[in-house]
């Protein structure tokens, strides 16, 4: 893969997309694809699947193809994939990204936190580069409603100031921007070698060093959040079962206070897209059921204690809805961590 990366980039000089997906039939859902305006050709080459897009009603023997994608499996995991094309962001945000959300569940989105996307640039920084975030996309968390609140600063930042940051105002990155550049006196030239994005839903965008995006940005991404993914996953198919798991989310702070704010969470709650819920109570504690209309999972959500909230999958659940669930919860109410139920 990161072969195919650098001769992208050679050839075009252009940045690289990444995404990373998971799904049990990436490559026969490719098949039966019929985007408008183009025509989508899939192949099978050096155990890659590419994925070429032509428009429709060119002149014969042009130069049709707009859109070239090449996906691989993740060595060790063969349902989560790793999508790499060297076309424009706009581009790839146009065409591409509906076609995973025209698939969902069946393709998924992987997510990250804070915490993740710290780790990612800090794992870079451990190669020897110096990052400065340039530019943040963040939500606040008592946020229910609107864009996300952009916050832009005129001098760089560094990767813990950034984060620190967010923490203390109690913010979600949505899309984080950076430079890195070499702590080597010798190789320093003045301009970044690496400029990339990182953004939550484990996208990445890099131009320069390909090779840090595969051999560091990606493997990190995967092995962050791959414990939190297990325990979902296990606790999706539990559904419908005498022993059913919960997933547990414990919050960094204690964010249940009273019946006013447990309000508030409940709205947020219900504004997860495509999917309803029904109120029991909310005082002392929240405890409501959810339904996700996109595959037909449905949960029982309590809130524990002040700073732990379980979901609990009722008849049925798909790993690719209980993730949309908890990274919705943790984009809007705050940081926290997927941890193990004790019985």
């Amino acid at each position: 893969m990161a072969q195919t990366a650098r001769a992208m980039v050679a050839e075009t000089k252009t940045k690289i997309n990444a995404l990373i997906v998971r799904s049990d039939d990436l490559t026969g859902a490719l098949k039966s694809w019929t985007p408008k305006r183009y025509v989508a050709t899939v192949k099978r080459l050096g155990g890659k699947t590419i994925l070429g897009l032509g428009k429709r009603n060119v002149q014969p023997g042009s130069d049709a193809v707009r859109l070239r994608i090449a996906i691989a499996e993740i060595p060790g995991n063969s349902s989560h994939h790793c999508a790499v094309s060297d076309c424009r962001s706009a581009e790839f945000n146009s065409i591409f990204m509906p076609f995973i959300a025209k698939h969902s569940p069946g393709i998924s989105n992987l997510f990250l936190t804070n915490k993740d996307m710290e780790g990612i640039l800090n794992s870079i920084e451990s190669q020897g580069y110096k990052i400065d975030v340039k530019y943040g996309s963040v939500r606040s968390l008592e946020e229910l409603t609107g864009a996300p609140e952009s916050s832009t600063k005129s001098t760089t930042t560094s990767v813990g100031a950034f984060f620190d940051g967010l923490d203390r105002e109690a913010k979600a990155a949505i899309t984080v921007r950076y430079a890195a550049s070499s702590n080597d006196p010798g190789e320093r030239n003045g301009r970044a070698e690496l400029r990339g994005t990182i953004t939550r839903d484990c996208r990445f965008l890099a131009s320069g060093k390909a090779e840090v995006l595969f051999k560091t940005i990606i493997p990190k991404a995967l092995s962050l959040p791959r414990e939190r993914n297990r325990r979902i996953e296990a606790s999706a198919k539990s559904a419908g079962s005498d022993t059913v798991e919960p997933t547990v989310i414990r919050f960094d702070k204690k964010i249940f206070k009273d019946e006013s704010v447990n309000e508030r969470h409940v709205d947020m709650i219900a504004k997860m897209p495509y999917s309803s819920i029904s109120k029991y109570h909310v005082n002392p504690h929240i405890h409501l059921s959810l339904v996700d209309y996109t595959d037909g999972s449905s949960y029982d959500i309590w809130v524990v204690t002040g700073d732990k909230l379980a979901i609990i999958p009722q008849i049925r659940a798909s790993g690719a809805s209980l993730k949309r669930l908890v990274n919705h919860i943790l984009k809007h109410m705050g940081e926290g961590h997927v941890e193990k139920y004790e019985h």
